[in-house]
């Protein structure tokens, strides 16, 4: 008959399910898995069945064991089963269809879903439909056929059922590890950024406060500071503060995109104005190293439906990764194109470039490229993050293609019109790394 774990057939072999679950155990004999008493592996079953008859015949059965010893105890009746089914008292528990009240008994121990405490076994005759469906619906280990048993049958039978019971027992803890393991792990990070949200604004308003006080004795407004070093120190203090500001910001953008707290403000505007007059305020940065800065936008791009701040924001994390990565005389350039519906930023550089085996660790916040070069630089490995998070709450893609000495080219996939239900950012993290932004 078909059942949930097929019943073993007449010659002896082991049911479908006795199959699978040794199938499921580690490369390994499954009697090792079993407790030893007096020197031998042992199940300890409980032969839940009425008949003396027949629990002679199971007494007989389980005395010509090979490979365990089985500690038959005979329980006559359901009702005696309810007391003395206690936890640790059997390892398995064989089940007669016939009994009455079986069917009520499988269902208290372990139907609705629940997971028995024992492993149990039935014992059915053949062709039983409706053994078959009680098991399927309840968590019994395997029906065996009542006809032509064998003492290798109820061997293999309790040796499986323990096991697999033992082992869904552990992968039940495992998940339950897991878990709690994973909910801690959201705490914490809420956690984390609650403190960096706080920490970047109380950090914010002190060190405005030094930038413009830096600005003002740099440009001596006031009036002349005398020695020539003093107007450079202050030029280094604002360096400095501007630096540490640009850092505050990334973590303050960073702990409301994992927070969810980030919103997307959308509108309309032309990606071709905004894309030139962000490439023009790096041109006197460029001019120093000097690098080869150049936009190439298609003409009558679409307006795009975007937030333009974060928009700006990819537009010069990705600038100033590449201008900080490529070396004089190397070339920079911002491209600007329509496909289909969508629209597509890029920026290629000439500059160090990395091992393709990192690009995908190159997202994930506080990591960077493994380079000597990258590892000397100032920067928190947050830029590529941020780009990733911003585009993917639009409905974009961001990809990435580099070689080392060759530089790199990162294009950013914009949809021109917005994706359904835009709106708090969620953060989009893949794997461990990033070119830091400026």
């Amino acid at each position: 008959m078909s059942t949930p774990s097929a019943i073993a057939p007449r010659d002896g072999q082991a049911s479908t399910v006795a199959t699978a679950a040794a199938a499921l155990l580690p490369l390994t004999d499954p009697l090792s898995r079993l407790p030893v008493r007096e020197g031998r592996p042992t199940v300890r079953m409980a032969a839940v069945v009425a008949a003396r008859a027949e629990f002679r015949r199971l007494a007989t059965l389980a005395g010509r064991t090979r490979r365990v010893r089985l500690e038959l105890t005979h329980i006559p009746s359901t009702d005696a089963a309810l007391i003395a089914l206690v936890p640790d008292s059997f390892d398995v528990v064989l089940l007669d269809r016939r009994l009455q009240g079986a069917g009520e008994l499988v269902r208290q121990l372990g139907g609705g879903g629940r997971r028995s405490p024992f492993p149990l076994l039935m014992l059915a005759d053949h062709d039983d439909e409706e053994t078959a469906l009680l098991a399927l619906g309840a968590d019994v280990a395997d029906v065996i056929e009542r006809d032509g048993l064998t003492a290798g049958q109820v061997e293999r039978a309790a040796i499986h059922a323990w096991v697999r019971h033992q082992m869904e027992g552990e992968l039940a803890r495992s998940r339950q590890l897991l878990r709690q393991a994973r909910d801690e792990a959201r705490r914490a990070n809420a956690a984390k950024s609650d403190f960096l949200a706080r920490m970047s604004h109380e950090l914010r308003t002190p060190l405005n406060a030094i930038n413009g006080y830096a600005e003002m004795m740099a440009e001596e407004i006031v009036g002349p500071l005398g020695d020539a070093r003093y107007r450079e120190y202050a030029r280094n203090i604002l360096a400095s503060g501007h630096h540490l500001l640009d850092l505050i910001n990334d973590l303050l953008d960073l702990s409301r995109i994992e927070s969810g707290r980030y919103q997307l403000a959308l509108e309309p505007f032309d990606v071709a104005a905004e894309l030139t007059t962000l490439v023009e305020t790096f041109f006197a940065q460029a001019r120093r190293v000097p690098i080869a800065l150049r936009a190439e936008v298609e003409d009558a791009l679409p307006p795009l439906m975007a937030d333009r701040r974060a928009f700006r924001q990819v537009a010069i994390n990705l600038l100033s990764n590449a201008l900080k990565f490529t070396g004089p005389h190397g070339a920079v350039t911002v491209r600007a194109r329509r496909l289909g519906s969508r629209v597509e930023v890029s920026v290629a550089d000439t500059g160090i470039g990395v091992d393709p085996s990192q690009i995908e660790r190159l997202f994930t916040p506080f990591v960077q490229a493994d380079t000597p070069f990258v590892r000397s630089t100032n920067g928190t490995g947050l830029g590529l993050a941020i780009v990733k998070s911003l585009v993917e709450t639009h409905g974009g893609v961001v990809q990435m293609e580099s070689e080392p000495g060759r530089g790199t080219t990162v294009a950013t996939d914009w949809p021109i019109a917005p994706p359904p239900g835009a709106g708090p950012l969620r953060p989009a993290i893949t794997g461990p790394g990033d070119r830091p932004a400026a």
